[in-house]
C-alpha cells in the first residue's frame, strides 16, 4: 500500500496580514525578502522534482496599476479589512505585488490554486461577496482551494465556479494549543472522502509546517522532522494523506523556517523513493 504527499503553500505578499500590519511585520515582507523566501522554495522543490500546489491571493497576483489601486479602495470601503493596503498601496507597492510570485510557480509546473481575491475571511463575506472574488481570477486559478485563514464558507459558491477541492481545517481553539500541537509526534494522516461524497473534495488538512518565529522557535527541528516521518510512515501503512502547509511569507519573516521545509521535503523524498509515498498537488490528487 502507498499513501500521498501534499505540499501546499499560502501565497500572500502583505495580504495575509492587511488588518493587522505592523512596521515590525512589514519590515518582514519587503519585495526582497519575498523574492528570495519563494526563489529559495521554488528551487528546494526543482531540485528534488516535486510539484506543489501553490494557492495564490488574487491581488497579490496582479501587476501594479492604477486599476487595482482603485480596485482596492472601491471595496475597503465595504471590507474594512481592506484599509491598509488600499493606503499601502501607495507605497511603492512594496509587498504588496507578486505577480512575479505566480510566474516563478508557473513556469515550475507547480499547481496553481485559489486564496481568495483579497485575503478577506470568507465567514466575513456575503455570497454575493465570494462570487465577485471567484469572478476575479482565471477559472484555471480556481480549480482548488485554500480558504483564507482556513476558515470555510460559501462552499456552494465553490462548486458554482466549478472549483473541483478545497483544502480542509484543523482548527484549535487556541493558539497555545495549535503551538503545543507541534509537540505531537503521533499525529496521523487522513483520508480522502470516498468517492460518493459530493464535489466539491474537501481535500485532508494536514499539517502547518512550524514557523520558527516567537514562540514557535522552542519547538525543535528534530522535532517537526520526526513528526513529519511518523506522518509519512502512517500515511503509506495506510494509503492516508500527509499534507504539509506553509506561507513562503513565514520563510521571508523566518528565513530559519527553511530548515524545517527542507528536512520536511527530504523525509518525503526518502518515502517516494522508497516507493511508499507518492507526491501529489490538490488537483492531482483527485485525478485532474
Amino acid at each position: 500500500m502507498t499513501g500521498a504527499a501534499i505540499i501546499s503553500l499560502d501565497c500572500e505578499g502583505r495580504w495575509g496580514v492587511a488588518d493587522h500590519l505592523t512596521p515590525e511585520t512589514a519590515s518582514g515582507l519587503t519585495d526582497a525578502r519575498l523574492r528570495m523566501a519563494y526563489r529559495d522554495l521554488i528551487r528546494l522543490l526543482a531540485d528534488v522534482q516535486i510539484h506543489a500546489t501553490f494557492a495564490f491571493v488574487g491581488l497579490f497576483t496582479r501587476p501594479a496599476s492604477r486599476e487595482t489601486t482603485e480596485l482596492v479602495r472601491e471595496r475597503a470601503a465595504v471590507l474594512p479589512y481592506l484599509t491598509r493596503a488600499a493606503a499601502g498601496l501607495t507605497d511603492a507597492e512594496e509587498g504588496w505585488i507578486g505577480d512575479w510570485a505566480l510566474d516563478m510557480a508557473g513556469e515550475q509546473g507547480h499547481e496553481i490554486a485559489f486564496h481568495g481575491t483579497t485575503h478577506v475571511p470568507w465567514p466575513d463575506l456575503s455570497r454575493e461577496q465570494a462570487r465577485w472574488e471567484m469572478e476575479q481570477v482565471w477559472p484555471e486559478h480556481r480549480q482548488t482551494m485554500v480558504f483564507p485563514r482556513n476558515q470555510i464558507a460559501h462552499v456552494d459558491v465553490l462548486e458554482e465556479f466549478g472549483c473541483k477541492a478545497f483544502r480542509g481545517a484543523r482548527e484549535y481553539p487556541t493558539r497555545a494549543q495549535s503551538l503545543l500541537s507541534e509537540f505531537d509526534c503521533r499525529v496521523p494522516s487522513q483520508q480522502m472522502p470516498g468517492q460518493a461524497e459530493a464535489t466539491p473534495v474537501e481535500i485532508p488538512s494536514g499539517v502547518f509546517i512550524n514557523w520558527r518565529s516567537g514562540l514557535r522557535k522552542l519547538v525543535p527541528p528534530q522535532i517537526t522532522r520526526l513528526r513529519a516521518r511518523n506522518l509519512l510512515n502512517h500515511a503509506a501503512k495506510t494509503g492516508g494523506v500527509a499534507h504539509f502547509w506553509l506561507h513562503p511569507e513565514n520563510v521571508a519573516t523566518a528565513p530559519a523556517t527553511m530548515t524545517n521545509v527542507s528536512a520536511i521535503v527530504e523525509e518525503i523524498v526518502r518515502f517516494r523513493d522508497a516507493g511508499q509515498i507518492r507526491v501529489e498537488t490538490q488537483l492531482s490528487m483527485l485525478g485532474g
